[in-house]
């Protein structure tokens, strides 16, 4: 019996041990108290700007960490800017517990719509946490119509007329190629293909006047009694952002059945002139 107590006893004294050892291994470490931190709002975004894609990055810096997360709303306030067309943002910045910032980012499109200046105002900072010196900024932005450097050109002469009591089809049996020569008469860029329609893009020259020529490859339509056909050319013109015409050929510069082709001699008239000024395009008939 005195033999179990001793054992009791000194069972009681090693818990006791124990315990005494648990209640020290916290001791001296540091914790996070909440506070009420400042807030500031790093943000490099233009009054105006023409459309481009880009991220205009922001960045939301506490003077503190605090142990929770924090959250501070984006939301549009103002413009006729369309969310998820011409731009978009991050909705929420979430700045999580123990850090001290959190980033977001003002989305902007270039489109080639023809359009209006529009304008976007954006509130950020808004904050869901009351204990959070900071008030919520505003940020204004113009956004003008983005304008492609570039004239894209279709040139079509697609149609049929029935030639010796058989229907011929223009695209197949024509081929008309386009030339374009500057003021000087040099050879500026050509459109050249078998295809029907040609596909012409007028990028990277100088200001200046441009004629349009209608060169006639091949002509695989020929009437035996004598008759002439016409091969029109419907010209679609675009500048994105600014412009989109179409233009059907009236004068007398129209390529027919009874103009020699390359392999007869050759056929070449002038139809169009382009004149660029200062990144913008107009056209006339020649």
């Amino acid at each position: 019996m005195k033999h179990i107590n001793s054992l009791l006893s000194l069972s009681l004294v090693l818990l006791m041990l124990v315990a005494g050892c648990k209640k020290d291994d916290y001791t001296g470490a540091s914790t996070i108290s909440p506070t009420t931190p400042t807030a500031n709002l790093e943000i490099d975004a233009p009054s105006s700007m023409t459309e481009a894609n880009m991220d205009i990055p922001f960045t939301i810096t506490l003077s503190e960490a605090q142990i929770v997360d924090l959250a501070f709303k984006v939301t549009q306030t103002g413009g006729d800017a369309v969310e998820g067309a011409d731009f978009d943002f991050t909705h929420t910045v979430i700045i999580p517990a123990f850090s001290t910032s959190g980033s977001g980012a003002i989305t902007i499109y270039a489109d080639l719509e023809i359009e209006e200046t529009e304008t976007l105002q954006l509130k950020i900072g808004e904050t869901e946490t009351p204990n959070v010196n900071f008030v919520a900024q505003t940020v204004d932005i113009e956004l003008k119509n983005f304008v492609n450097p570039d004239l894209n050109m279709a040139f079509d002469w697609s149609g049929s007329a029935n030639v010796d009591g058989a229907d011929m089809d223009f695209c197949s049996n024509v081929d008309i190629d386009i030339l374009v020569y500057d003021a000087d008469g040099g050879l500026a860029t050509y459109a050249a293909t078998a295809d029907c329609p040609e596909f012409l893009v007028l990028s990277g020259l100088a200001d200046g006047q441009y004629d349009l020529l209608a060169d006639l490859w091949y002509n695989g339509i020929v009437p035996t009694d004598g008759s002439v056909v016409s091969f029109p050319l419907t010209v679609s013109i675009t500048q994105g952002g600014l412009f989109n015409d179409t233009w059907k050929q009236t004068n007398e510069s129209i390529i027919t059945s009874a103009d020699p082709d390359y392999y007869n001699g050759g056929t070449t008239k002038p139809f169009m002139r382009v004149t660029i000024a200062d990144g913008t395009y107009t056209y006339e008939a020649l």
